[in-house]
């Protein structure tokens, strides 16, 4: 039999014996904490399912924030290959210019012999001129399209970070309130448990 029957009992058994006007004195106050401790339970139950809801959304953020984290990561993978791009673009157009400069030597040196050679030459080395300038202009414009993306990532990456950061302060935030909710409970556990006990 818990406490609540018990002290039923006795107040009925009060009341039934004819114990007057402090009877029902006795009675009434039961009753006020009774509807009391009714309070505490519901206000409990409240409080619980804040606690419940504030867990879930600390949970959805940390997921948010390690998906974030690893777009993050992802960005800096694209970065470190674009670079590698780059660096690659930047050494054969290094090398097509050493080849235009030989070219350009070849000419020189061939042209106080071999008058009629040299304007066959200076044919071949215009062409490879041209060539040379037609692929420096395509690699020219390769690099200007990775410098545009890799610019875009870094914005991306910006961004991401700024998302890191508000998470961050959203998951602290959350753990504070956390924290308080928790303190709360306690408090109005105390205060239940000295209702209870003044209700025996």
């Amino acid at each position: 039999m818990n406490k609540k029957m018990i002290a039923g009992s006795v107040v009925a058994g009060a009341l039934f014996m004819g114990l007057g006007a402090g009877a029902y004195s006795f009675a009434d106050s039961y009753w006020e904490g009774h509807q009391s401790i009714l309070n505490i339970n519901k206000n409990l139950d409240t409080l619980a399912g804040r606690i419940k809801d504030k867990d879930a959304k600390i949970a959805d953020l940390n997921k948010k924030l390690e998906q974030a984290k690893q777009e993050a990561d992802s960005a800096n993978t694209s970065i470190n290959d674009l670079n590698s791009k780059l660096t690659d673009a930047k050494n054969q157009l290094n090398a097509q210019q050493q080849q235009y400069e030989e070219l350009q030597k070849q000419k020189d040196d061939e042209e106080a012999g071999l008058r009629k050679q040299i304007q066959e030459k200076i044919s071949e080395t215009q062409k490879a001129i041209n060539d040379g300038n037609a692929k420096v202009q395509a690699k020219q414009k390769e690099l200007d399209q990775a410098n545009h993306t890799i610019s875009d990532l870094n914005n991306k990456i910006s961004n991401l970070n700024n998302q890191v950061k508000d998470g961050d302060s959203k998951n602290a935030d959350l753990k504070d309130k956390l924290n308080q909710a928790l303190r709360d409970v306690q408090a109005t556990e105390q205060k239940s448990n000295q209702l209870v006990e003044q209700t025996k």
